[in-house]
């Protein structure tokens, strides 16, 4: 079956004016926020563009392919996504602009998005979704408690793209950046919310109640299209409303998270009647678990754990590709003692991720 790439080489004949945007090309522009723009994509708050088909000769220019092929990131792929864009009538024309790139330990932040113009003069706003950086998943976990930094910045970023009002908009991401789309489009002022078409929340995490019963969210409900394949952990954690969209994956339970492991069929995605039961069983104990820690004992668990990642020099992901079983092991020997309910959530949830990107990782070095 066919994914993003194959897509792009056959369907990639046809314009956004010849044929309408759909849910594939969504996944596409979702999944390009994972590329590393820096110098080549113009920087947030200037006014200038750059072609797709510029900005991947600029990009191999800068980073061989051979470069792509000996990272150890979970999204090393993404340029060739690009790649292909580049050279297809659809998507080499696009322009894309402020590019913004925001790490900030500090502040526990991290924050990535990029807008793309269509020829049919509408504008994708694709924010950037978990990537190799230790505060990034932190930040997956404080959203269990509190507004994160990276959502305040997406509702910052996207205020400041929405100031035509004569264009018409898109927002998504993948994994935290479906997150971030969402909360960015509830939150942004209702004349704004009039030049939104569609949210997309491409296997991302879902949100509080209070949230989902906002009239912030009300407001764009109805616009919310929520992508999940069929083994879904990430885009089933916290909240969510019932509407979803399933779709096959060729990738083993965890790895279908990853975007490359998505069925296409035409001009969308193949489609699954719900999630499997396994997806099922796990999401719902995760989610009972959650809900049995408050707010005060859910940050102290967030606190230990990375506290313990910091105390043993992990400050990316791929350190603990490098370091193995034996120095994640470590890890939570060194956390502050857990115990009950608290110790299984948070373990599980732990380890349930890092086996998406651990998995991830390996399915494709070997």
């Amino acid at each position: 079956m066919a994914n993003i790439i194959d897509y792009i080489n056959s369907y990639g004949k046809y314009t956004f004016m010849q044929k309408q945007f759909n849910e594939v090309d969504n996944v596409i522009f979702s999944q390009i926020a994972y590329i590393d723009f820096m110098e080549i994509a113009p920087p947030y708050g200037t006014e200038a563009a750059i072609t797709i088909k510029e900005a991947s000769k600029l990009y191999f220019n800068k980073h061989p392919h051979t470069q792509m092929y000996q990272s150890k990131e979970m999204f090393r792929f993404a340029p060739l996504v690009l790649e292909a864009m580049a050279k297809s009538a659809r998507f080499q024309n696009a322009r894309i602009y402020d590019y913004i790139n925001d790490c900030n330990t500090a502040e526990e932040k991290q924050f990535s998005a990029v807008c793309i113009e269509l020829d049919d003069h509408t504008v994708y706003v694709s924010f950037r979704g978990t990537d190799n950086n230790m505060v990034s998943w932190k930040e997956d976990f404080d959203m269990s408690y509190k507004t994160i930094a990276s959502q305040t910045a997406a509702l910052n970023y996207l205020q400041d793209m929405i100031q035509d009002s004569t264009r018409n908009y898109r927002v998504g991401g993948h994994s935290k950046g479906g997150n971030l789309a969402v909360y960015a489009a509830a939150k942004i002022s209702s004349d704004h919310k009039k030049n939104i078409i569609s949210i997309y929340n491409n296997d991302g995490p879902g949100f509080s109640k209070e949230f989902l019963e906002s009239e912030n969210y009300i407001q764009i409900k109805d616009k919310v299209k929520r992508i999940t394949p069929e083994y879904s952990v990430v885009g089933m954690l916290f909240e969510y409303d019932d509407k979803q969209t399933v779709v096959s994956s060729d990738g083993s339970k965890v790895l279908q998270h990853d975007l490359l492991t998505w069925k296409v069929n035409g001009n969308h995605f193949s489609r699954k009647d719900e999630l499997c039961k396994s997806s099922r069983l796990l999401s719902t104990a995760l989610n009972q678990w959650i809900e049995k820690i408050d707010h005060k004992k859910r940050r102290a668990l967030t606190e230990s754990l990375f506290n313990a990642f910091e105390k043993n020099g992990i400050k990316q992901f791929t350190d603990i590709v490098d370091g193995g079983a034996a120095r994640l092991a470590h890890v939570m020997v060194t956390m502050n003692p857990l115990t009950g309910v608290a110790r299984s959530t948070l373990l599980c949830l732990a380890g349930t991720m890092i086996a998406v990107y651990i998995k991830g990782y390996f399915s494709f070095a070997h």
